[in-house]
């Protein structure tokens, strides 16, 4: 965790600011650009503790910290390798491409064609197993 101890965070809702941020980051890897809030629609989304909290994003370099305002803590820590495996991975599974995401319909209907080629996949699959296995009963 990043809080300073026994120093109060300058917000009076009592969540780390930008400012607090800064500071704090400064001590955990020097040369950080200016921390920014992270938007809710981020490719790499950081969930605070607190819901309506906001999550700061600052860069060193190659290496992104997203830092939780209610406590301090690092959330996330992403570099080059990290968000490269988002896209490889995440990106496929849940297919949240930008393009995608700006096209809901699409996306849909990508989802629903590719669900229903693995249903007929599956079905194969049970029709080739099922005529085996009367196959193999016959000969018995």
């Amino acid at each position: 965790m990043l809080v300073r101890s026994g120093v109060a965070a300058s917000d009076p809702t009592g969540l780390l600011g930008a400012d607090d941020v800064t500071g704090l980051m400064s001590r955990l890897a020097p040369g950080c650009g200016a921390p920014g809030a992270v938007p809710a629609d981020d490719a790499y989304e950081a969930a605070s503790q607190l819901p309506s909290a906001p999550v700061y994003r600052t860069i060193c370099g190659d290496v992104w910290f997203d830092v939780d305002s209610v406590n301090g803590m690092v959330l996330q820590r992403l570099d080059s390798s990290r968000r490269a495996y988002r896209w490889a991975y995440q990106a496929l599974h849940t297919l949240d491409f930008p393009v995608l995401v700006q096209h809901p319909a699409t996306r849909t209907l990508i989802v629903v064609g590719l669900c229903t080629l693995g249903f007929l996949f599956s079905i194969t699959g049970i029709l080739i197993g099922w005529r085996r296995l009367l196959l193999s009963l016959s000969r018995s």
